[in-house]
This record gives structure tokens, sequence and C-alpha cells, in this order.
């Protein structure tokens, strides 16, 4: 992933975590709430930001969502997709 000068370090950190580069993760990312989730439908966004900046097991966010835990795999599977894809319209270098 490129450096875009339109984003900060702490939100290229939490979309590196998001997208599974866990090398370039850092304790700033969980603190931070960056704006690249409204990329992405807020069911994916929700799951995303649970997972990934909250570090909440999947079978809590299922309770918490009162949704299966296979779809919240899959909000996790297809959220990071499209992630990925809105990433790569904004900046397809």
């Amino acid at each position: 992933m490129s450096a875009n000068p339109r984003e900060s370090p702490d939100e290229v950190l939490v979309v590196a975590a998001i997208l599974g580069d866990l090398r370039a993760f850092d304790e700033l990312a969980l603190r931070y709430r960056p704006a690249v989730l409204r990329l992405v439908p807020a069911d994916y966004a929700e799951v995303l930001r649970l997972r990934f900046l909250d570090d909440t097991p999947l079978r809590r966010i299922a309770s918490f969502l009162d949704i299966p835990v296979s779809t919240v795999k899959w909000r996790v599977h297809r959220g990071r997709t499209l992630l990925k894809e809105a990433l790569a319209r904004l900046d397809p270098e």
C-alpha cells in the first residue's frame, strides 16, 4: 500500500491491520477511529471496527449484533475485500 498524503500515519496503520499486514500494525492504531471505514457499507464497517480496532472475538461480535458467527466471518471477509477495492479506486498505483 502506497502512502497517500491525505492519509494520516495512524490511518495507514489501521488500514494495514484490517487488510492483514500485521507487521505495519501499531498500538496507536487501536486508539484511532479512521474515516476510511466510511468507504464500506455500515454493516461491514461495524464488524471490521469491532474485530480489528476493538479486538472483539467473533463470538462476542455475533452475540452483540444478534447474528450467527458465520455471518460475522462473512462480513469480515467481504468487508476486507470491499475495503481493498475502495482503496484501489482511490489510489490505483
